[in-house]
């Protein structure tokens, strides 16, 4: 089967309005498909199961498909599985650090975002903690107190 039969078989598969098919063709479009199948790919996402798939494609050991998930979340300004995207901050491909960068300090007023972020910061992954470390005290979010 060719690429190109490999999306169109995913984009009827997203059509079935069967939660656990769309999933898996909205992780295979993320990996196959190009730019011109993200809106696909964000409506899928309107339907709140789909949210929750994202929210698990976000742990994909593929980068791809972490920058699809990513990117559709984004449009519906949901964090999705918001422990794995704090622990996206740092991921080792700018691209998708980057873009939980932006969700991540844009979803501040989420109090579990909030306290996910307290939490890596304190206990999480050497690179998540570093990574929160430098930019929260950048982002002044920690003020030393003025003597």
């Amino acid at each position: 089967m060719t690429t190109g039969h490999q999306v169109a078989f995913f984009l009827r598969e997203l059509e079935t309005g069967e939660t656990c098919r769309k999933a898996a063709a909205a992780k295979g479009l993320g990996k196959l498909g190009g730019a011109e199948h993200a809106a696909v790919l964000v409506r899928a996402a309107a339907d709140s199961d789909v949210v929750e798939a994202y929210g698990r494609l976000l742990s994909d050991p593929d980068h791809h498909v972490r920058i699809n998930a990513l990117e559709a979340l984004y449009e519906l300004d949901v964090p999705g599985d918001v422990s794995a995207l704090v622990r996206l901050l740092g991921d080792p491909t700018q691209r998708i650090s980057d873009l939980a960068s932006t969700m991540v300090w844009g979803s501040l007023k989420d109090p579990d975002v909030k306290a996910e972020l307290a939490r890596t910061a304190q206990w999480g992954e050497h690179n998540c903690c570093s990574c929160l470390r430098d930019r929260v005290m950048s982002d002044c979010w920690i003020r030393p107190r003025a003597g």
